[in-house]
């Protein structure tokens, strides 16, 4: 049976409560560990201007991010 927007909302509320709760959010040291493999990926000798450097690994990883995401979402909703 479909869920209702309201049971959605509710049961999403519900998992980010928990993960806060565990204290699961420091997610900074993951992140920055793999935005620097798109880093290496765009720009592998360093040579591209810092504001270059920082948007293009950013535009590659935006699809990659989406995508676990979305893995994510359905692993959950089976």
């Amino acid at each position: 049976m479909p869920m209702t927007s309201e049971q959605r909302s509710l049961r999403s509320r519900l998992g980010a409560y928990t993960v806060h709760s565990r204290g699961l959010t420091d997610t900074e040291p993951t992140r920055a560990a793999f935005m620097a493999r798109f880093e290496r990926e765009v720009d592998p000798e360093s040579k591209l201007s810092s504001a270059k450097g920082q948007s293009e690994p950013r535009r590659l990883g935006r699809p990659t991010l989406t995508r676990l995401a979305f893995r994510s979402f359905r692993s959950l909703s089976r």
